[in-house]
């Protein structure tokens, strides 16, 4: 049995880059699925490593990331 029937993969890409992809498991619905009932992660991958910025630089990158996609997703789901 599966818990989710699809997947759409959101990237976050700079210029022609990707940098960081973020699957969103949906059931057969195409409804976002909450709960997974078995999985090693589920979220952002990283392309590559963040830039060697200082620490809080580089927590600002992601936090811009993140948020970019927390934006995206408020809007489609």
């Amino acid at each position: 049995m599966n818990t989710f029937d699809f997947i759409d993969w959101w990237g976050y890409f700079e210029g022609n880059e990707i940098v960081c992809v973020w699957p969103v498991a949906l059931d057969k619905n195409k409804t976002p699925v909450k709960n997974y009932f078995f999985t090693y992660y589920v979220g952002p991958m990283w392309a590559h490593r963040l830039p060697e910025f200082p620490s809080h630089k580089s927590s600002n990158y992601a936090n811009k990331v993140y948020n970019s996609f927390l934006d995206m997703f408020s809007q489609s789901y």
